[in-house]
């Protein structure tokens, strides 16, 4: 089976992405520095996580997907920003 090379391909290897990591100077402990979230509300709009469009789910537990997606994005940038929250 032939695969084709596309432009914005190149450079995306394995080690160029973890050279280009590597090169990084910012943590989200810098980045979010003593920013505190209020847990009785959404932390993001609705239409970044879609609850609003789950009618089977009342408000409370909306609310409670909106804060189960966050949290799934901040495992993906590490744990320090859960640790401050």
């Amino acid at each position: 089976m032939a695969t084709t090379t596309y432009a914005f391909t190149r450079g995306t290897d394995s080690p160029s992405i973890m050279a280009t990591s590597e090169k990084v100077t910012w943590t989200v402990d810098e980045v979010f520095h003593d920013r505190r979230f209020d847990a009785t509300k959404r932390l993001v709009p609705d239409s970044w996580v879609w609850t609003q469009h789950l009618a089977f789910l009342d408000a409370g537990e909306q609310q409670t997907l909106n804060h189960i997606c966050v949290f799934s994005y901040v495992h993906l940038f590490g744990s320090e920003l859960v640790a401050s929250i």
